[in-house]
This record gives structure tokens, C-alpha cells and sequence, in this order.
């Protein structure tokens, strides 16, 4: 029997969950009695069941062969992943300097103004092409900060160098995305960026301008909510937009007036996507309402996507497969800081004591990078033993090293019950709307 079997009761029905499958089935009680048997050892475990769902065990992976290593398997998939060389990443900072003064910041209040120089960015043209190799087909980079937008000028130089010097020589693909707090996305920018192959902009609204222009405002203190949302409806047809709401204690009520909002009264349901990312403490004390335990968020995020349902909302998504939680555990993943330091991750950017290596040097501290790329949920006992890993992975590395190597564990060990509940809600409640726009077709399939 699988190792990833759930067992779940929504709406008084019986349903089984598979966390490598992804498979979710109403069942009747003689086949959660039949895999209880199973568990248990029992040899005629079948007997008795009909033989529709005797195969719908099998086929949906529920059952499988004493001698198939679900763990092998993972860990084979995990690594085809983790060790590929068809795309080379690269988060590129042109500056740290940012015109927010966000109290939350892990990056600090204190960001240098310093704009990444040309002699710089021929350093990291060299490096990109040293990670090159046969395989590769892609280069991908996202366009970070501090605030990026105000290394623009270094964006296009950068760009035109990346494509000239690697993607036309080397025939290979190129997409780009940022991380924008989008006060500067007016359309005008969006279009320039466009031009530079930049495909998607993720932009982070704090719920509504009352909550959001409290937490996110400019360094002299002015309001951001309105510019914001301007630029989003000014650019959606040039991006794809991706709007994150980082959620706390303090605001986590204004989430779905702010759903609403975009998705109704600025009709932007098929434009923009709108989701919650949790307010992490980090033990700095910089910002008290952040959440110290996934628990809690974990209940409170299920309670605002039960509340976006009911509102006609939709937000929340299927456990997706996880093969790996993050590309800090890729050879080819890199985040280059606008002095030409390396990281491996986002958070530790304005940190040079993080750093594993510098452009400028062409030299990479194999220690420092070799932390990032041995974490792996097989080293980790509670991970192994966990029906929840395909959907988790281990989680956060950096998170973990924080808290000195112990993995922390995902949304989906607090609320998979509940979330998977919603979204059966969510779909129910879809396929009633659809039946009531289209009663001939609802007619046909019932």
C-alpha cells in the first residue's frame, strides 16, 4: 500500500487522497475498509470488493507492489530535476535601493543606493556562459531588488548584453520576469520591459489601501495603493500579473474585500492573479505581527479561501506535485547582487556573509555552495517518514538553516483536510453556477 494515502471525510463522504498522485476519489466504506486490511497485512485484503475498485486502487496508485520504492522513486524525480541543465537561472539584482520604506523588509531599512556597474555586468556575462553547457536550452532571469525598477537603465544594458553575448550566439531560449513593488509599472514601462522579454511581474498588494498604504508606503510616507492598482489595470494586457498579499494578524481580514475588488468591481478575474503568502517571524523583531507557527497561518489561510468561496471568490489551489521545493538546491540557479556577489537564495541578498561567491572572481566557495545543494528531504527522518513529502519536499532550506537544519514543515501537514474540503466546495459550487448559465448541457450530463 501506498506510504501517501489520506483517508478523508468531506460532507460525510468517505474520499482517499493519494500525496504522490494527487488523486482524490469518493469512495464508499468497503474500500477504506479494504485498505485498512491491506495496512493491516492481511492477504485477501480484496476480497469481497468489486472489481471497479479494485482497480481504481490500483491504477490511481493507491495500492501499489510491495517491491515498488515510492522513496526511489521520488528521489530519482527530485533529482532529474535538481541536476538539469536545459535551463540556467538567474535572479539579478541592478540595485538594493528601494523608494519603499516597507517596516517589514528582511532586507533591511538601510538599503545602499549602489546600481550595479557595466564592468559588473560583463562578470556576470562571463559567469552565465561558464554555466552553459550542451544540454542547456534556456536562460531564464527574474529581475529582483530592492526595488528593480529603479536600475531600469541597468536592465536594458544587462539585457542587451545577456542576449547578445549568450542567447543569439547560443541559440537558445529567453524569458524574463520581475519582482516589482509596481508603484514605476506605469505602461509606458510595461512596454519597455515587454521589449526586453519580460513576461510576467509579480507585484505585492497588502490587502485594501487602508491596510496595504499603512504597511507599504514611500520612504516620505505617501500612500501606494492607488498608483499601484492604476498600473496593474494600465498593464495587465502586456504582463501576466501575479499580485501577492503578504498575510499577517494584522491584516489578514482585508484579504478577500481586496479579492473582490480586483477580481469584481476592476473585473480583472482572468487578468491577475491574486494569492496570500505567509508573513514568516524570522526572530528579528522587526515587524510583531508575522506568524511564528505554519499552524496558525495554515488555519487562517484556509478560513480566507472558505470565506472567498462563499463570497464566489476562487483563490485557492489543488496540492500541486512538489519534486522540489526551491532552485537554491539547483547547480544552476543563481542570485547575483548588484555588487557581483552569489547567493542561492532571495532573503540572504543584501547579506555579503552569505554569499558563496563573487562574479568578479569567476570563484565559488564549494562549502557555502555545497550546503544548498545537498539539503534533501531523504537526509531527514521525519521527512522520510512523512505522508505528506511529495507535496512538501522538505520545505524552505533557507528557513531551516535558520533554525539550525530542522526542516519546517508545509501548509499541507496542517491543513490538507481542510484546504482539499474547500476546493471540493469550490468546484461544487462552480459546476452549479455553470449548469445554471448552460441548463441544456447541465441536462445532459446529470
Amino acid at each position: 500500500m501506498s506510504r501517501y494515502n489520506h483517508v478523508l471525510s468531506i460532507e460525510g463522504q468517505s474520499h482517499l487522497f493519494n500525496a504522490y498522485r494527487r488523486g482524490l476519489h469518493q469512495v464508499d466504506e468497503s474500500v477504506v475498509f479494504a485498505l485498512d486490511c491491506l495496512g493491516r497485512g492481511e492477504q485477501n485484503w480484496d476480497a469481497g470488493l468489486a472489481e471497479e475498485f479494485r482497480r481504481t486502487l490500483i491504477e490511481s496508485g493507491y495500492v501499489v507492489d510491495d517491491e515498488f520504492d515510492e522513496h526511489q522513486v521520488l528521489l530519482k524525480e527530485r533529482e532529474l530535476i535538481r541536476l538539469s541543465e536545459v535551463t540556467v537561472a538567474l535572479t539579478i539584482a541592478p540595485t538594493i535601493d528601494c523608494n519603499f520604506a516597507c517596516p517589514y523588509c528582511f532586507e533591511g531599512g538601510d538599503k545602499p543606493q549602489l546600481r550595479m556597474s557595466s564592468a559588473t555586468m560583463d562578470a556576470v556575462v562571463h559567469f552565465a556562459r561558464s554555466q552553459i553547457t550542451e544540454a542547456t536550452q534556456g536562460l531564464a532571469v527574474t529581475w529582483f531588488g530592492g526595488e528593480p525598477l529603479l536600475g531600469l537603465k541597468q536592465i536594458e544594458e544587462m539585457t542587451a548584453k545577456l542576449k547578445e553575448q549568450i542567447v543569439d550566439q547560443r541559440h537558445l531560449q529567453y524569458n524574463a520576469s520581475i519582482v516589482t513593488n509596481g508603484y514605476g509599472l506605469t505602461r509606458k514601462i510595461a512596454e519597455r520591459l515587454r521589449d526586453l522579454g519580460v513576461s510576467h511581474a509579480q507585484i505585492t498588494l497588502d490587502g485594501t489601501a487602508e491596510h496595504h498604504n499603512r504597511r507599504r508606503f514611500r520612504k516620505g510616507g505617501d500612500a501606494t495603493f492607488d498608483r499601484i492598482v492604476q498600473n496593474i489595470v494600465a498593464s495587465r494586457d502586456l504582463l501576466n500579473i501575479s499580485i501577492r498579499v503578504n498575510v499577517d494578524s494584522e491584516n489578514r481580514e482585508s484579504f478577500t474585500p481586496l479579492v473582490k475588488y480586483l477580481y469584481e468591481e476592476l473585473e480583472l478575474h482572468d487578468q491577475v492573479r491574486v494569492y496570500p503568502a505567509m508573513m514568516r517571524d524570522d526572530g528579528s523583531e522587526t515587524w510583531g505581527k508575522a506568524y511564528s507557527c505554519m499552524s496558525d497561518y495554515t488555519a487562517d489561510q484556509v478560513a480566507l479561501h472558505r470565506e472567498a468561496v462563499q463570497h464566489g471568490v476562487r483563490v485557492l489551489h489543488y496540492p500541486q506535485a512538489m519534486r522540489l521545493y526551491c532552485g537554491a538546491s539547483k547547480p544552476k540557479f543563481w542570485v547575483v547582487s548588484p555588487t557581483g556577489d552569489l547567493h542561492k537564495c532571495w532573503d540572504t541578498i543584501n547579506d555579503p556573509s552569505r554569499a558563496v561567491g563573487n562574479v568578479s572572481t569567476q570563484r565559488v566557495d564549494a562549502d557555502g555552495h555545497d550546503q544548498w545543494l545537498q539539503w534533501s528531504p531523504f537526509q531527514h527522518e521525519k521527512c522520510r517518514q512523512c505522508s505528506m513529502m511529495p507535496l512538501c519536499m522538505d520545505g524552505c532550506p533557507h528557513h531551516a538553516f535558520q533554525q539550525g537544519g530542522d526542516p519546517q514543515c508545509d501548509q499541507w501537514k496542517f491543513g490538507l483536510l481542510e484546504s482539499i474540503e474547500v476546493w471540493v466546495q469550490d468546484r461544487t459550487q462552480a459546476t452549479a453556477q455553470q449548469a445554471s448559465l448552460n441548463p441544456s448541457r447541465a441536462s445532459t450530463t446529470s
